[in-house]
Order: structure tokens, then sequence, then C-alpha cells
């Protein structure tokens, strides 16, 4: 898939929700939630970062599994946060429906894809692992 019509998509992909996430960051630091903004951008540079990465073909094993694990914390605290009545539960439920869980599905595609570009150019070298 190296440098394929699906990893440019996938990279694009990935690369266009880390900068969706900025709007929304500054929106969480201007009203002084910086434990969230911070987080937010760990996730927001973990995305374009891996989507970069994956648009050139670059291993993203690492990157986008711990992207992945940052978007599924993230939503996993807001729901018990909201579960606690801190936050409605609404919201919370919807992001992590919607956004965050099939943000963090397409990292772990990432990661997948980069493991077998990996055995690929592994085997056409006659490595072995191991």
């Amino acid at each position: 898939m190296s440098g394929s019509v699906g990893s440019r998509r996938l990279g694009g992909a990935l690369c266009a929700l880390g900068l969706g996430l900025v709007p929304w960051t500054a929106s969480l630091a201007a009203r002084g939630e910086w434990g969230w903004a911070t987080l937010d951008v760990a996730e927001a540079a973990g995305l374009i970062t891996t989507g970069m990465l994956v648009r050139r073909g670059r291993s993203v094993r690492v990157l986008a599994t711990t992207t992945a694990a940052l978007l599924l914390a993230d939503a996993g605290v807001e729901i018990v946060l909201a579960h606690r009545g801190e936050l409605t539960l609404a919201f919370p439920l919807a992001r992590a429906v919607f956004a965050e869980i099939p943000t963090a599905a397409m990292c772990l595609r990432a990661a997948g894809w980069s493991v077998r570009v990996r055995q690929e150019k592994v085997s056409r070298r006659g490595w072995r692992d191991g």
C-alpha cells in the first residue's frame, strides 16, 4: 500500500482529522480547560504525524497505536465523568461513537498497514524475524 491511493487517502484523512481538532482545542484552552486541551494537542499531533508518515509509506505502528490509545482514553474518561454527573452524558457519548472510536479505528488500521508493509519489505529482502 506504500504510496498507493489507499495509503494517501488514509494519511490525508488522519491529517484532516488532526487539523480539525485545532479549533476545538483552542476553544478548550480559551475556557481554561488545560487538561483537556493538552490531551487534544497530543491527539492532534499524533493524528497529523501518523497521517504524514502513512502518506510517505513509513512505519507508524507505535505512533498510530499510541494515538488510538489516547483517543480511546479521552472517550472513556469523558463518559466516566458524565456518569458521575460532571458532564452531560449525551455529548461525550456522541463524540465517542461518532468521532473518537472511529478515528482510533483508523489509527489501528494504519498500524496494521504498517506491519504488513514491514513484512513485505522483509520478505522481499529474504530476511527472517528471530
